[in-house]
């Protein structure tokens, strides 16, 4: 999974490092190589094995900023030290990651053990780290391919506040990311938004339904066998006559469907939420609508042996869960609150005591947990190019929304012209010290002569304002 895209974004995040089990405290102090100019940006105390190296010592710092922009400034430096923690946490994982692989061959799925080099090899390990190179060589005809980045890093200026790195390797992963995860949900909740508004008034109003679905779960399941039965029962859930005719009683339009996982005192709980799209119903439709689901999706889950005998009326009781009210205060309500839960699959916190969200086991993988890293590495298999959110075949042309990639999200519009411009080579030895984000506060505050002189100690030979206009920046914009 080499997914990539041409802008490192560090527009506003919602960053999961902010939520959970303390995560900005466990991993304080963990960047390497940052001078005490970014030090002061990032406000955060780094630990002496880990300093700056001493030229740096005299860069003069203005205190961080306050109030909204410093929100997002410390969303954004937040979520980008985690990817720094997972980026050195990952390597760590090849043995458990190899013993899988072995677990694959010796039982002959060759496509499991595919899958299992490709986490290994995650693009999210490079992520903000390296640079697109402008043009590639197809290996079947060895012919030269452009692939549109301007091989080397720059900083643009962009419609969001701040600035933001062009042409550096994103991997565009919303489960394992902390900075391309949150920017690419955010733009998946308005698109919900945008198609929950237009529904509620498309052809005299449509009516929702949302539901819930999981099973029951043991501890000591791995997640990528939960996941495969989840989907087993999906697809028997949505197929034979019975699902056809009770789509025709309802009137379905379509659905939105995400996934989500939480890890507690039971093991993995993985689960779905879908929205359901119908013609109006009455409270005498909603309610046979409601039993008929419910009682389909236990029946399904007992068919394919999740769930015990005996244990029929717990699963109704808590492995599945519809809210589909007639009345136009119930359908209010289902509009306003549907939209987050569909589009913060990796952000929002467990909501179950003793359960913990993806990120929050990350923190805690970070923070030296044994536990916790055997379960990230065990989640990454698991969540492997699944998707985290699902539109119906045709529903988001309905709605006249722009069916989008992830990639593109990420890429963003920016400004034309570069404010800085970073060869391959010297992009990389900012990636090593941790000056991505630090040198982006220094452009948006102008303070251009600090950058120069990084350039100077360090030997970059950054390029200010473009290669044939050296020295063009003029408060973050060229004239």
């Amino acid at each position: 999974d080499m997914a990539s895209a041409r802008t490192f974004s560090q527009e506003k995040f919602t960053s999961p490092a902010l939520q959970g089990s303390a995560l900005k405290p466990r991993l304080e102090g963990r960047d390497e190589g940052v001078s005490s100019s970014a030090n002061a940006f990032q406000n955060e105390n780094i630990s002496q094995e880990e300093a700056a190296p001493d030229f740096l010592g005299n860069i003069p710092a203005e205190s961080s900023p306050s109030g909204v922009e410093n929100s997002w400034k410390a969303k954004r430096r937040a979520a980008f030290q985690v990817l720094n923690a997972e980026q050195k946490l990952l390597p760590k994982m090849t043995n458990l990651f190899m013993e899988e692989y072995e677990k694959k061959v010796l039982a002959g799925d060759k496509d499991g053990a595919k899958k299992v080099l490709k986490v290994m090899r995650h693009s999210v390990q490079k992520c903000g780290a390296d640079t697109i190179p402008a043009y590639r060589f197809n290996p079947k005809t060895g012919k030269r391919v452009e692939t549109g980045a301007p091989g080397q890093a720059e900083v643009h200026g962009c419609e969001g506040p701040g600035h933001v790195w062009v042409g550096v390797k994103r991997c565009a992963s919303t489960w394992f990311c902390p900075v391309c995860g949150p920017k690419i949900m955010s733009r998946r909740r308005q698109e919900v938004e945008k198609g929950i508004a237009f529904l509620k008034n498309y052809d005299g109003g449509k009516h929702f339904i949302f539901m819930t679905l999981t099973f029951p779960h043991t501890y000591g399941a791995s997640l990528v066998e939960h996941m495969d039965k989840l989907q087993m029962v999906l697809r028997q859930f949505r197929s034979g006559k019975a699902w056809q005719n009770f789509k025709k009683r309802i009137g379905l339009v379509g659905y939105i469907r995400a996934q989500e996982v939480t890890h507690g005192l039971s093991g993995w709980h993985p689960h779905f939420h879908e929205l359901m799209i119908t013609k109006p119903l009455t409270k005498k439709d909603a309610h046979d609508a409601e039993a008929f689901l419910s009682k389909r999706w236990v029946d399904m889950c007992k068919r394919a042996g999740l769930i015990k005998h005996g244990k029929i009326a717990d699963a109704r009781a808590h492995a599945v869960d519809i809210r589909c009210g007639a009345d136009p205060v119930s359908q209010a309500y289902l509009a306003k609150v549907c939209a987050w839960e569909l589009s913060s699959t990796t952000t929002k916190a467990a909501r179950q005591k003793g359960s913990r969200q993806p990120f929050q086991i990350l923190a805690d993988a970070c923070a030296g947990d044994k536990q916790s890293f055997r379960l990230w590495s065990e989640y990454m298999l698991g969540m492997y190019r699944k998707a985290a959110l699902y539109w119906s075949p045709g529903l988001k042309k309905l709605c006249g929304i722009e069916d989008i990639s992830d990639e593109a999200i990420l890429d963003g519009a920016v400004e034309k012209k570069p404010i800085l411009i970073a060869e391959p080579g010297a992009f990389i030895q900012i990636a090593r010290r941790r000056l991505q984000i630090p040198i982006l506060e220094l452009t948006e505050s102008d303070r251009m002569d600090t950058i120069r002189i990084i350039d100077k100690k360090l030997r970059l030979r950054l390029k200010f304002g473009g290669e044939d206009d050296p020295g063009g920046y003029n408060s973050g914009r060229f004239p």
